[in-house]
């Protein structure tokens, strides 16, 4: 009997700076060609201008088939005049099943099943907080993408719920698959990373992009409103790219530290700076005001950090009671939990000890093993 072959889109992990979507994906490949052995095929598209190959999981059963003629900006060009090219045609293959991780993809020339993968509904519910080409392909496509999928994955409850109320007659059925942390990787030379960084103290993290949803902004105040003896043991460190639109965040952030608060901005960080940040890091402090998940959050209670993060469900259903949480549209409620975590070290030993315990509860294997029963349930 052949091997199933599972068709998916690796462009977020060939990404040369890969977001949460590409980490994610990254994660349920490796996991699915472990789990599915001499049983399924994997093969994955992705367009070689602009891309990395250095992140694409390699393993016996996956192969690549890259897209060197076809330019990913005449594609979307393409498909926003009405011209969709199948995904056949892009990949130069036929499979049994159809992955897209990424929110929407091509049709299939041949009606294959397939499934996509909705991380958040940000675009219908805070338009503003998406780049506007970005916002208007989302809302075009993605529910294109969901009415020809077997079913369609999300990544939390939380998700679930926005995406039924947004697509009630599109859904055929509704698949949670969690976020888990990829395998706690020590960092080559954690020393070097602070040196090029300019980190002298010990420091609150947090890392993501810096966009508005991240509500930096309110975390740099917060930072600055904690009581000065604080301020000197401790810096802000914020680790990530700068997206869109985040100038008054921005501008905000760097008042604070022409006024001499400690606030570090990094710029993106690779996997290994990543690693040396969490591991170093006294607490890690996420204050989004919307997220489909929360993957940070996790990867600091791998690192055997605490975290003060937002009160929000979604983060609840992320964390439980591993976390401290707070008003993420409050500066002083948010420097009122910096300041608890910083100096209670009980506190932060129990939050440590329940942090490992949560993250514990989290595993690829069983990502993979419900999406692969999913698909047989589809191909029969």
């Amino acid at each position: 009997m052949r091997p199933r072959k599972i068709l998916f889109d690796a462009n977020p992990i060939a990404n040369p700076r890969p977001s949460g979507v590409g980490y994610y994906t990254q994660g349920l490949v490796q996991a699915l060609a472990a789990a599915g052995g001499d049983s399924l095929e994997l093969v994955g598209h992705y367009f070689a201008a602009g891309s990395s190959t250095k992140r694409l999981p390699q393993a016996p059963n996956i192969r690549y088939t890259p897209s060197r003629l076809w330019h990913p900006k005449i594609v979307n060009q393409l498909r926003r005049q009405g011209i969709d090219i199948p995904i056949e045609i892009l990949a130069r293959t036929k499979a049994d099943f159809i992955i897209y991780p990424a929110f929407f993809g091509p049709p299939s020339l041949f009606g294959t099943p397939m499934t996509s993968m909705i991380h958040d509904v940000t675009y219908l519910d805070h338009p503003e907080m998406v780049a506007k080409r970005n916002q208007q392909d989302l809302a075009r496509f993605v529910p294109k993408t969901i009415g020809r999928s077997a079913f369609t994955v999300t990544i939390s409850q939380f998700s679930k719920g926005k995406l039924e109320e947004a697509y009630p007659k599109l859904l055929h059925e509704t698949l949670i698959t969690p976020v888990p942390p990829a395998p706690w990787q020590p960092a080559h030379s954690p020393q070097k990373t602070l040196k090029k960084f300019g980190i002298t103290k010990d420091y609150v993290l947090f890392i993501g992009n810096l966009e508005p949803r991240k509500n930096l902004g309110n975390l740099a105040l917060a930072y600055s409103k904690l009581p000065n003896a604080l301020k000197q043991r401790f810096s802000l460190v914020l680790a990530g790219a700068e997206g869109w639109n985040n100038l008054d965040d921005m501008n905000q952030i760097r008042a604070l530290i022409k006024d001499g608060n400690d606030i570090i901005l990094t710029g993106y960080v690779n996997d290994d700076e990543r690693n040396a940040l969490f591991a170093q890091a006294t607490a890690l402090c996420f204050p989004s005001t919307y997220e489909g998940f929360g993957m940070p959050i996790l990867e600091a209670m791998q690192a055997k950090i605490p975290t003060a993060i937002s009160d929000m469900p979604v983060f609840h259903e992320v964390a439980g009671e591993a976390a401290l949480y707070f008003d993420p549209t409050k500066p002083t409620a948010i420097a009122k939990a910096l300041q608890r975590l910083l100096q209670d070290t009980s506190l932060r030993q129990q939050l440590i000890k329940q942090g490992n315990r949560q993250v514990s509860t989290y595993n690829w294997e069983q990502v993979a093993q419900s999406v692969l029963s999913k698909i047989d349930s589809v191909l029969g």
